[in-house]
């Protein structure tokens, strides 16, 4: 199915040349079209994931597409876009273009198992009383099928900004138990804590009173998000916490969270940590397991092995995984001893170190 896909965007893509915005999202790395956006594309490109900006050459931002919709009026614009598994970010992407698309189109692909029924439905409430839009759904398969909205309109109404929790843009001041944080939509569990993360911070609360904490050592967190595990670490005392994520949405509400809790540190935006040259005494890590809609193991593996570069001798990396994922193997592969801390609700915490 990701064969046809890709060939269907792909063939948009040559026919809207320069024309084209091409919306970048997690799932598009399953289309494997690269090496087509490097060399063969004239589209504008974004993307809010620092891996996909660099392999398919595009902008990164947190899908901040208004400067390429609002430029030059006249010129008609052709948005495409691979719905994402964040809903959120499919609700920001079709409201700003309905606000501010004047000329031009919005097509829409995706899986009838991945929600795009339902984003049907939106979008004819949206259109139904707004004269110069029009929608056309074709179906390409019992699965896929896209969502292209036309726009022919004289002019274009500026929208009241929305201060609810449905602004995309807007970071929102969380209170969770007894941690206050800022979060935003675009990421993974942003408004909520991460029962992983949190079975791991106790875990290493744990581990360091057994053991003596030292708080001045250097910590790293590895995949960010909004940053739970690094003001965890700041309130049981530790004092210099660099972060690092590879989505703009998480960057965003990390960099928040270090500048209202006066975290000594940088937040940095990588993948993976790949343009990290500093080494650490501890790294905790809530490492994903999924690329958008789909499954992919390879992800931990990767988490593992940057883990270890970016250590120190002695030093010591904390992981929470499922239950199922098969850290264990990879771990051996990178370090000389693991620890199997807690097993419990499905996750289990370990240490690593070389």
């Amino acid at each position: 199915m990701s064969t046809e896909l890709s060939s269907l965007i792909q063939q948009q893509l040559n026919v809207y040349g320069d024309q084209a915005i091409w919306v970048i999202e997690e799932n598009s790395q399953a289309l494997q079209l690269e090496t087509f956006a490097r060399q063969h594309c004239t589209a504008h490109k974004i993307s809010n994931r620092v891996d996909l900006a660099t392999s398919y050459d595009a902008h990164f931002s947190d899908f901040d597409i208004s400067p390429l919709l609002l430029k030059a009026p006249d010129t008609e614009k052709h948005l495409i876009f691979r719905i994402a598994k964040e809903k959120s970010v499919n609700l920001h992407i079709i409201q700003t273009c309905m606000q501010q698309l004047r000329l031009g189109s919005f097509t829409l692909y995706g899986f009838k198992n991945e929600g795009i029924k339902s984003l049907l439905k939106l979008i004819k409430t949206y259109i139904e009383d707004v004269d110069g839009l029009s929608l056309v759904q074709s179906k390409y398969s019992k699965q896929l099928s896209s969502l292209c909205i036309t726009s022919q309109r004289q002019t274009i109404v500026a929208q009241k900004s929305d201060n609810t929790e449905n602004n995309y843009a807007q970071l929102q001041t969380l209170e969770i138990d007894h941690y206050k944080f800022i979060s935003k939509p675009g990421q993974f569990g942003w408004k909520k804590i991460d029962l992983g993360s949190r079975l791991l911070i106790e875990q290493f609360d744990k581990y360091q009173k057994k053991h003596g904490a030292d708080t001045s050592q250097t910590l790293l967190d590895l995949g960010c998000g909004y940053g739970f595990l690094s003001i965890a670490a700041k309130q049981l005392g530790f004092n210099t916490i660099d972060a690092t994520d590879n989505c703009a949405a998480a960057l965003l509400s990390c960099e928040e969270n270090f500048k209202q809790l006066s975290i000594n540190g940088a937040v940095i935006s990588s993948d993976c940590g790949d343009n990290i040259s500093k080494h650490y005494d501890m790294i905790l890590c809530n490492p994903p397991f999924h690329h958008g809609f789909d499954h992919d193991t390879s992800l931990t593996e990767k988490f593992v092995e940057r883990s270890a570069k970016l250590l120190k001798k002695g030093g010591k990396a904390f992981f929470v995984v499922n239950e199922f994922v098969g850290i264990e193997k990879e771990a051996n592969k990178h370090f000389t001893k693991q620890l199997l801390l807690d097993k419990n609700s499905g996750f289990k915490i370990i240490m690593l170190s070389h």
